[in-house]
């Protein structure tokens, strides 16, 4: 796949332009989308630089492998259940592997519960 700025900007273009409709029916226009999809991937290459370049990140850290995703979570100790978008195994400096939680957040959400 070509990851190329130039390409991805096509594509978020391309499919922005494919969902005008539902853009409308939410009360947003195609450049506050565009913008937000921007910021989106810029995120997203920037946590896969730093995981997979452990010198890119403070803690030395590496992913090492993806183990499965929506697990479902829950814990009567602190009162949090949900679903954990991704369990992942990361590698620290010390050659020790570590199984951790990837939670992606999109959206401005102010719920207490969403934060937790």
């Amino acid at each position: 796949m070509d990851f190329r700025r130039e390409t991805i900007n096509k594509i978020i273009k391309d499919s922005i332009r494919g969902q005008l409709l539902l853009l409308y029916s939410l009360e947003k226009n195609e450049k506050e989308v565009e913008e937000d999809a921007r910021r989106a991937v810029k995120n997203i290459t920037e946590w896969l630089d730093m995981v997979l370049l452990p010198h890119k990140n403070k803690h030395g850290l590496k992913f090492i492998k993806f183990i499965a995703a929506e697990q479902e979570f829950n814990t009567a100790t602190y009162g949090i259940k949900g679903n954990i978008d991704g369990m992942l195994v990361m590698r620290d400096m010390n050659g020790v592997d570590l199984s951790t939680a990837l939670e992606i957040k999109t959206g401005k959400h102010h719920q207490v519960s969403y934060r937790g």
